[in-house]
This record gives structure tokens, sequence and C-alpha cells, in this order.
């Protein structure tokens, strides 16, 4: 494909594209700046998190990760459709513009779910490292992105109100309630 080396990961074979290719680099810092976790960054420094990612095509069918793998980056889909995955149930299907795998930004554990190719697909990685660079040279993109995780943490718990979690009420000793 292209001349360029292909890698044999996870037992399948993975194209790793480069992204010299300018049209590429714009479509993927577009694809950045769309996704809820960067929307917030200016255009300038989604352009920059580009040039930190690597663009690999899987073929359908393939193992992008397994639950119980070693979290090592961020995913976005740029084409294709793919399936989240535990213990055999499908939690989600995700395509252009989604993406997964972002909380082995900060955490070094492990995948809570497999990932798998329903068509084939293009995605941008951001390795953890990467991003961890950039974020310490940019603050603002460390700032948006813990923002927008809060925010989702928040969306996601029933037991919050507007993002305040209330707590029991208590009483004054001697008190009745």
């Amino acid at each position: 494909m292209g001349g360029s080396p292909v890698r044999f990961i996870l037992g399948i074979d993975v194209e790793p594209t480069s992204l010299a290719d300018t049209r590429e680099r714009r479509a993927v810092a577009a694809a950045l700046g769309e996704a809820p976790l960067f929307s917030s960054l200016s255009p300038r420094h989604t352009r920059q998190m580009a040039r930190r990612t690597t663009v690999r095509s899987f073929p359908g069918e393939a193992f992008i990760f397994h639950q119980g793998d070693k979290g090592l980056g961020f995913y976005l889909i740029l084409r294709g459709r793919v399936l989240v995955r535990r213990s055999g149930r499908t939690l989600a299907r995700l395509g252009p513009g989604e993406f997964f795998g972002e909380l082995a930004l900060f955490d070094e554990g492990i995948r809570s779910a497999d990932v798998i190719v329903a068509e084939p697909a293009t995605v941008a990685v951001l390795p953890r490292e990467e991003f961890w660079r950039f974020a310490s040279d940019h603050r603002v993109v460390l700032k948006a992105v813990l923002k927008e995780m809060a925010r989702r943490l928040q969306e996601n718990d029933p037991g919050t109100v507007g993002g305040y979690r209330p707590r029991p009420l208590r009483t004054a000793r001697g008190l009745a309630p």
C-alpha cells in the first residue's frame, strides 16, 4: 500500500499512514476540532495536535484493541465504523467524527472493552505520551480537555444535578428533621 511499511499489530496487518499529506493533516485537525473533547481548542492547537497523531487503517472485523489491553492513547474515527463491546455485549456503534479510548490519555490502566472494526476504518491515534508532551507546553489544551472530561462525567452520573451532587441533609443535634 503506497510503498510504506506495513506493521503487524495484534495479529493483523495495519498500514500506518504518514501525515505528510497536507490535506490529510487538515482533515485530522478538523475532525479533532469537532470532537467534543477538543472542540473548545483553537484551530492552531488542533493543527498542532494533528501533527502528533498517526493515521491507521484497519480491515473489517479487526480488533483495534481488546478488553484488558494496556491503554496507550486516544482514537478518532475518520472513516468507517467500529463496535465497542464488553463481554460480548455491544455497548456502542461509532462512526466518523466519534472517538474512543480517551481515558487512556490520563490513565495507564487497561482497556475496559473491545473495539472491533465493523466496516473498514481509518482512525487517527494520539498516543498518551504525545498528548502530554503537547499539553505540558500548552496548558490551555489540558484545561479544555479536563473541563470536557468533567462535563462528560457529570452528564453520565445520574446522582448529579447540574454538575452538583447534593449531600444528604443533616440535622443539628437535638433538633427534629
